[in-house]
């Protein structure tokens, strides 16, 4: 009964472990609209535009905005070390990504009031990037993280979802 409440509290909160290969994942795209969504700051934001692509074990995302922001998420080792393009084109998903760290990295730049890079590699940066899903070329992902500039100022990025081509 206990296990079966647990699975069951799991499910419905989102952290169900998938199925396979792949890691467990507490986010999904469900409620996207457009190519791209996301709170920055506490504000909706939405993507214009943009793609992904692949060098060597990487896994790059481009997002752009009509509002002056343009969202890179960088993936290159999962938490056990294995390439993130072998995972995805090995279909080993979904793959969740530290972005805080030199297995991966989000950035935003900032071109509303002249240029301003925010990115999680810097002190006081931390984030997540899972890798859900690459159908038909059409890669799905949700992501979150704090990003900082140069000046120590933090960009919070949540709720982050993507279904974007390549």
């Amino acid at each position: 009964m206990r296990i079966l409440l647990f699975t069951a509290l799991m499910a419905l909160s989102g952290c169900a472990p998938e199925e396979g290969d792949g890691d467990a994942v507490s986010c999904s795209i469900s409620g996207l609209s457009g190519i791209a969504n996301a709170n920055i700051d506490g504000a909706a934001w939405a993507g214009s535009g943009g793609s992904w692509s692949e060098a060597g074990s990487t896994i790059q995302i481009t997002i752009e905005s009509d509002v002056g922001f343009t969202m890179t998420l960088r993936g290159t080792k999962d938490s056990q070390g294995d390439s993130v393009a072998d995972r995805v084109n090995d279909n080993l998903l979904p793959v969740t990504i530290d972005l805080g760290g030199a297995d991966g990295s989000g950035g935003v730049m900032d071109q509303r009031n002249g240029l301003d890079a925010y990115a999680t590699n810097q002190p006081g940066g931390m984030g997540t990037l899972s890798i859900l899903e690459l159908s038909d070329g059409t890669l799905s992902a949700c992501f979150e993280f704090d990003a900082v500039n140069e000046a120590g100022v933090i960009m919070e990025v949540r709720d982050g979802k993507v279904k974007i081509d390549g």
